[in-house]
């Protein structure tokens, strides 16, 4: 689940060009909503198959949602709120298929209270090996299909470690952590950097991996930081007790 207060983005792997159908609701003996899939190709990364993701939007803080996709079983998910509240996010990253993986998908799923997850890159260290992406995931999915997820490229999500700083090679990545709605929001110029607001807090996600001129003053992902940054700065002036919080994490 990769999302926020207001809307979320729900992706899967399928064997077929035909997106499933998600269906979503409050309860989950009424799941009254339905929201058509869409197909994205998957020729970039190698995997049998392709990706499809959904966007929801209009969603409530402090809401847990249920839903289902295709004839898969019904998972769930709670909407953090925006603004001030308790709350608790796990923020982890360097993880890998063979080495922290199994750890942390354990604590995880011991951990009822986590309300969020952040992971700061280098994920499945796949260095362009589509299986190791495909294992994390999988061994990832039981929380990752619970809780918003929040992530940044590392070097290690690109597919092909000769090209690191190119963002093209990002085509793994890209397919299973789709951020366009988290860009979109937050006036992004690029999905691979973005920022939200979960509980109070303001998170901007800064991708140092990529073409790394963009980081230099005057440049695209440097001037977006900077009027994120001035914005967020304002409102926590006018605000101190809503927004007491900015953390940058790359």
């Amino acid at each position: 689940i990769r999302g926020i207060p207001g809307g979320a983005v729900l992706p899967w792997i399928q064997n077929s060009n035909v997106p499933a159908t998600v269906l979503l609701g409050t309860s989950k003996s009424n799941l009254d909503t339905q929201v058509p899939g869409e197909y994205r190709s998957d020729a970039e990364t190698l995997t049998p198959g392709s990706f499809s993701c959904r966007a929801v939007k209009q969603l409530v803080e402090q809401t847990t949602y249920f839903y289902r996709i295709g004839a898969a079983g019904i998972h769930n998910f709670t909407v953090p709120a925006a603004t001030t509240s308790a709350v608790n996010i796990a923020i982890v990253g360097d993880l890998g298929v063979y080495w922290t993986t199994p750890f942390l998908r354990q604590a995880l799923l011991q951990d009822a209270s986590l309300q969020a997850l952040i992971i700061p890159g280098d994920m499945s260290y796949a260095d362009g090996r589509t299986e190791h992406w495909d294992q994390f995931m999988t061994r990832m999915e039981p929380r990752f299909s619970r809780m918003p997820l929040f992530v940044c490229p590392g070097n290690h999500e690109t597919a092909d470690e000769h090209m690191m700083w190119e963002d093209a090679f990002y085509g793994a990545y890209r397919s299973r952590f789709n951020t366009d709605l988290l860009a979109t929001n937050s006036r992004s110029p690029s999905p691979l950097f973005y920022s939200f607001d979960l509980a109070g807090i303001h998170f901007v996600s800064v991708n140092t991996e990529g073409d790394r001129s963009s980081f230099e003053p005057g440049q695209e992902q440097y001037l977006w930081v900077e009027e994120d940054l001035e914005r967020a700065a304002r409102r926590r002036a006018a605000q101190p007790a809503v927004y007491p919080w900015i953390i940058v994490f790359e």
